[in-house]
């Protein structure tokens, strides 16, 4: 999700954009093209408040691919995009190792037509075997342009096939974050991340659970906030907000070819809110951008949920008024939500 602002304009109501997929594991999704949405969210940038109903859909723009075409049936599994500095938008699809659809990021125009493909390191492509390359559902899911508009970073949600194994109940999993220049579109870096395990155990002992790293946002070149999303069936979802510094610790070798284990060091992570803490019935919440700044002095956070094009879910807005101090020292922690 990606909330643009040019420079100069006000700073509510904030426009903001959102996807959704072709995908073939629902049957919704095979009845329309890939898309995204323009929306509208009306926040009194005074009182801090977001209503309930506070938004409007705008517009819905179909994607296309590179043959001008809208992307046919289960090629592309759209789950991040973010506004580059030059009014474009920068989207990650995760691919399906099974059926040998490569994952992929793209920039594309603001009308949806293919502008580039931006060039994914081999560790991350599928393979024969199915024993390299980005896992099923597990690919690339965050996606964030820094503020100077220089770098794209996306990352996967748990560990390449290579790397090791999916977030469990006992350990986390050893993901990826990819660092593109924009300019060029060329792989710049890549970090081991390591998500934490899965939060709280299913309901029934072989009940499906997962962790996972779901979101990025840029502060600046060097310091992300991350969005992990843990679920278990019976448990429901745990939501967890990070700061994430890239150094060479995390650092792998500039071509990625060596596995990013559970042995290679991760970047630092610093846990900044537990989002059940603010007493929230939570959704499978997968999206995170700014908002407009607050009279106050505070910015606006806005959360937004992946709803599987599932009847037992429900697409949710969150808007959570945020200290900028929050953002870089956890010691002096504030965060509200918006009603």
């Amino acid at each position: 999700m990606t909330a643009p602002r040019s420079a100069g304009s006000p700073p509510s109501p904030t426009t903001a954009s959102a996807i959704t997929s072709t995908s073939c594991r629902t049957t919704v999704s095979e009845r329309a093209p890939a898309r995204f949405y323009t929306l509208r969210l009306d926040i009194d940038t005074a009182a801090g408040h977001l209503s309930p109903g506070g938004f409007d859909f705008l517009a819905q723009t179909p994607l296309h691919a590179a043959d001008g075409e809208p992307f046919a049936t289960g090629t592309i599994d759209p789950e991040g995009i973010a506004l580059s500095s030059n009014g474009s938008l920068f989207l990650s699809s995760e691919g399906d190792t099974p059926r040998r659809i490569e994952p992929f990021v793209r920039e594309m125009a603001l009308d949806g037509s293919h502008i580039r493909a931006l060039d994914v390191p081999a560790p991350y492509l599928t393979a024969e075997g199915g024993d390299r390359g980005v896992r099923r559902n597990l690919g690339f899911e965050p996606l964030t342009v820094t503020p100077d508009g220089t770098l794209l970073i996306t990352g996967t949600e748990n560990a390449l096939f290579q790397d090791g194994a999916p977030a469990s109940l006992e350990s986390g999993s050893p993901s990826r974050l990819l660092v593109f220049d924009t300019a060029t579109g060329q792989a710049r870096a890549q970090y081991r991340y390591r998500t934490d395990p899965v939060v709280a155990p299913p309901a029934e002992p072989e009940g499906f659970h997962t962790n996972g790293l779901v979101e990025l946002l840029a502060l600046d070149n060097q310091t992300l906030l991350a969005l992990e999303r843990s679920y278990s069936v019976g448990a429901g979802n745990s939501i967890r907000l990070f700061r994430v510094t890239l150094d060479e610790t995390g650092s792998l070798d500039d071509d990625g070819s060596k596995a990013a284990t559970t042995s290679t060091p991760a970047v630092a992570k610093t846990l900044l809110l537990k989002l059940s803490n603010l007493g929230l019935a939570l959704d499978n919440i997968e999206g995170m951008t700014f908002g407009p700044d607050l009279e106050d002095g505070r910015r606006t956070l806005i959360l937004v949920s992946d709803n599987n094009f599932s009847a037992d879910q429900m697409t949710q807005l969150i808007a959570l008024a945020v200290e900028p101090v929050f953002l870089l020292n956890h010691s002096a922690r504030s965060a509200r939500t918006q009603p």
